[in-house]
């Protein structure tokens, strides 16, 4: 009991002392577990080799689902910290914002595995891309490179899918759901330097708008929306009187978030409210609350 006081009042422990808390994860004293659980993921990401290492010996089921748990809150604690030091830091790069919601899921994942496969498809559309192209057919041009040259398509289930959440999943398996599909869109449409903004329809809907380079007039801040983009449904465009008769069909008020650009933290927000609902529909109450205080991140 006194080792165990020693360690605890540690700010860092040795890979010995590490060992002997993760042995003591399978005592059945469940107030135990708990008080050696928290002090293992107060270490940080530098406990998890200790961690994964432990998991080839550990003595029952039971030891090795506690050890695992313990590394998915480690993972969780960092993924929290880099999410908010990316809201701290103004929150202007995307990519970056859904690589930190990605690790949550998939901890190892690198940046080039999210930007090679969108870069590769940026250069196939710029080597057609040529200035004397409307806004249409720039539009057009994308939407056949994106869904005819690479097959990406929208989702088959009613409900958004955890796999097709996840803009590393969609990449490879050319599926995705609607908010993502959304966002890969914009990040492609805007690597490319086209005046794509994401807007902001219905709660969990992101629709993206083509704006005109002017402005409406020399008082206003505001760029006109040319037309919509509904990448969902293969990039197919529509003008504002046709948004609005789909708005009064559903019942919808209209308010700023059609006419205003969303920021990237409230697209980050709307990726992550999609995400909730699809670990409700599937019952994963821990990952549904940590998606929860991901938010609350945002919203801070």
């Amino acid at each position: 009991m006194a080792t165990l006081f020693y360690i605890f009042n540690k700010k860092m422990m040795t890979n010995k002392e590490t060992r002997a808390l993760i042995s003591l994860l399978e005592d059945p004293d469940r107030e135990v577990f708990n008080v050696v659980s928290d002090h293992l993921i107060s270490q940080g990401v530098s406990i998890l080799p200790i961690l994964e290492e432990s998991l080839s010996y550990a003595k029952t089921g039971s030891h090795a689902e506690r050890i695992e748990y313990v590394q998915q809150r480690v993972h969780f604690s960092n993924v929290l910290y880099h999410l908010t030091q990316w809201e701290k830091d103004g929150a202007s790069d995307l990519l970056q914002g859904l690589l930190i919601i990605c690790r949550y899921r998939y901890p190892m994942l690198t940046m080039e595995e999210i930007s090679d496969p969108i870069n590769h498809i940026c250069s196939d559309i710029w080597l057609e891309m040529h200035d004397d192209l409307n806004a249409l057919e720039k539009v057009a041009l994308i939407n056949n490179v994106l869904y005819e040259v690479y097959g990406f398509s929208g989702g088959t289930r009613a409900f958004p899918s955890i796999f097709d959440t996840h803009i590393n999943v969609v990449l490879s398996q050319k599926k995705g759901s609607a908010v993502v599909l959304a966002i890969l869109y914009l990040i492609i449409a805007q690597k490319l330097n086209l005046p794509v903004e994401a807007f902001r329809f219905a709660d969990r809907v992101l629709l993206l708008g083509y704006l005109n380079a002017a402005k409406e007039n020399k008082n206003d801040n505001k760029k006109k929306i040319l037309f919509y983009i509904h990448p969902f449904s293969k990039g197919i465009v529509f003008g504002k009187s046709e948004l609005e008769h789909v708005m009064n069909e559903k019942d919808i008020s209209p308010d700023r978030s059609f006419t205003t650009p969303c920021s990237y933290k409230e697209i980050l927000m709307c990726l992550l409210f999609n995400l909730s609902a699809a670990y409700e529909q599937e019952g994963m109450h821990l990952r549904l609350e940590d998606t929860k205080k991901m938010i609350d991140t945002l919203m801070s």
